[in-house]
């Protein structure tokens, strides 16, 4: 990405993804499920699923924002691809602010109007228009969101 252009695509470097994978998460992780999660909460959420084709259970903290019910996270579409095991819906355990939800995570449409990533892009601007600079359809395609629905009556403290 250069300077002159803000809507480029940005990538991550081995050594970025190593830090990332090899440090962060695991601290992040461990820190959302404890009793130190005021730390990182207010901005993270976790979220724990089992994967469609491996079988592996993976735990992944990323930036997400709460309306009501439901709460959304995203990632660049060509970062990662986590998101693709939740195409058609998938169970998960998301840790919002030190509780513990049971949730269905489903990929948001892009082109649609999801008032839940409506909050998202709302609330983290700054956060895509690393990708997109300031055109609000680039992002849409640019990022991959996932919506959880919370079932409250199965919080668990």
């Amino acid at each position: 990405m250069t300077e002159a252009d803000p809507g480029s695509t940005i990538t991550i470097s081995g050594a970025q993804r190593w830090l990332e994978t090899r440090l962060a998460n695991p601290l992040l992780r461990w820190l959302l499920r404890s009793p130190l999660h005021p730390l990182a909460s207010r901005w993270l959420v976790l979220f724990a699923y089992t994967g469609r084709r491996s079988g592996r259970r993976y735990a992944v903290p990323a930036v997400g924002a709460r309306t009501d019910d439901v709460v959304v996270v995203a990632t660049p579409r060509h970062e990662s691809n986590w998101w693709r095991n939740f195409a058609e819906g998938t169970p998960a355990t998301v840790w919002w602010r030190g509780r513990r939800y049971r949730a269905t995570g489903r990929l948001v449409d892009p082109a649609g109007d999801d008032p839940a990533f409506e909050a998202y892009l709302s609330r983290y601007g700054w956060l895509w228009r690393r990708y997109a600079g300031e055109d609000l359809a680039r992002a849409r395609s640019a990022l991959a969101a996932v919506r959880f629905d919370l079932s409250p009556a199965d919080a668990a403290a």
